[in-house]
């Protein structure tokens, strides 16, 4: 205790073995997780044309891969 005091780190946590030691309180991974299908039916026939077209054509492909690594790379630097 009077270490984490002089190195300024955090009190230790006392764990209490009847509740467990870390209760996970982040969402499933179901929960977390959007199904695509539905989304797709809403937009339509002309939004699943163009992706099929895009993912039917490797330049259209690379250019829509650049486009998305280009904004990752923005959002980093940001």
């Amino acid at each position: 205790m009077r270490q984490a005091e002089c190195l300024n780190l955090p009190s230790p946590t006392i764990l209490d073995q009847e509740t467990g030691f870390c209760q996970d309180d982040s969402p499933f991974i179901e929960a977390a997780t959007t199904h695509l299908t539905n989304s797709m039916n809403d937009m339509g026939s002309e939004v699943s044309k163009t992706l099929e077209s895009i993912m039917n054509s490797d330049a259209d492909l690379q250019n829509l891969l650049n486009t998305i690594r280009n904004s990752v790379a923005g959002l980093k630097e940001n």
